[in-house]
């Protein structure tokens, strides 16, 4: 992906056509090749080889407690209760009362927009 936004990438400098396009593809194998390449040669490893830098022991504990906060506020909320059919806000728990109506929602938007001009 870096390649994409880097300078002389796809994104830059060069266009955005068809044969740039294609040119910046079909040379992504022999880029991987090279980059392998100059890895061996300074001694070094890809991060192909050894996992990804994020995949560490700590990176790992960290994204599991994190998603487990993340579910501890949800089930204290019970934003995905079956036994309501409101509406309520994943973010502030709030729930919606009968005058909400989440098909009438642009309608309303429209008209909130409309009486600020």
């Amino acid at each position: 992906m870096a390649g994409l936004k880097s300078t002389g990438g796809l994104t830059r400098g060069c266009g955005f056509n068809e044969s740039t396009r294609l040119l910046f593809l079909l040379s992504r194998p022999i880029c991987a090749e090279i980059s392998q390449s100059i890895f061996k040669i300074a001694g070094l490893s890809s991060d192909e080889e050894d996992g990804h830098h994020e995949q560490t022991a700590s990176r790992i504990q960290r994204d599991m407690s994190d998603i487990d906060k993340v579910l501890q506020v949800l089930l204290e909320r019970g934003v995905f209760s079956t036994s309501s059919r409101k509406l309520v806000s994943l973010y502030t728990g709030l729930v919606g009362d009968d005058n909400v109506n989440a098909d009438e929602a642009k309608a309303v938007g429209d008209k909130i927009l409309k009486s600020l001009w």
